[in-house]
């Protein structure tokens, strides 16, 4: 197929976004890195488009952030089990997302 044949996705444009969240997985990169992937839904003017968005918690400063963003929307785990319990819990809610051009943490699938 010559590449003047491939459906390219449109780029996101830097914004706030309200978005469902439809699944959340433990994921192993080729590298030995395992962020948590979520699988989210536009909501509104993009409606139906499906983004991926990444949490790296490696390392310590990733592991805080992602415990900051979990509590700004009602969750504050202190165990792995609590961690997954609440995971799971999110699925279906509706939350807001920010996409930045450089350094996003955002990817459309």
């Amino acid at each position: 197929m010559p590449f003047e044949d491939f459906d390219f996705p449109k780029p996101l444009k830097d914004g706030k976004y309200i978005a469902r969240i439809e699944h959340w997985e433990r994921v192993t990169l080729r590298d030995g890195r395992r962020p948590v992937k979520w699988q989210l839904r536009l909501i509104g003017a993009l409606e139906g488009t499906l983004l991926n968005k990444f949490h790296w918690i490696d390392k310590e400063g990733g592991r805080r952030l992602f415990l900051k963003e979990l509590q700004r929307i009602g969750k504050s785990p202190t165990t792995g089990a609590e961690i997954e319990r609440d995971l799971q819990a999110l699925v279906g809610s509706l939350i807001e997302s920010q996409s930045i051009d450089c350094g996003s943490d955002i990817e459309q699938s």
